[in-house]
């Protein structure tokens, strides 16, 4: 972005290689690895069974809901679950 620097002048390259996107994003790895390691605290397995059971009540609520109708696949499951 830059060619030189010094006390008086600064001289920048021609565009467009002045416009660089600048630093890279070092967030984002750090708050995947912090969420990462969270999940892993509480347990993949424990976090997929809460899903099974939040699902299971959603469909038993949905379910006494007039004119709501639920698909199932045949083996009673809920498809895509």
């Amino acid at each position: 972005m830059i060619l030189t620097v010094d006390y008086h002048q600064t001289t920048y390259k021609r565009a467009p290689h002045r416009f660089e996107a600048g630093t890279p994003d070092i967030s984002g790895p750090i708050g995947l690895h912090a969420a990462m390691d969270y999940l892993d605290a509480i347990g993949r397995e424990n976090i997929w069974r809460h899903d099974q059971e939040l699902a299971a009540c959603a469909a038993d609520q949905l379910s006494r809901l007039k004119d709501i109708r639920l698909f199932w696949t045949e083996d009673g499951s809920r498809p895509g679950w």
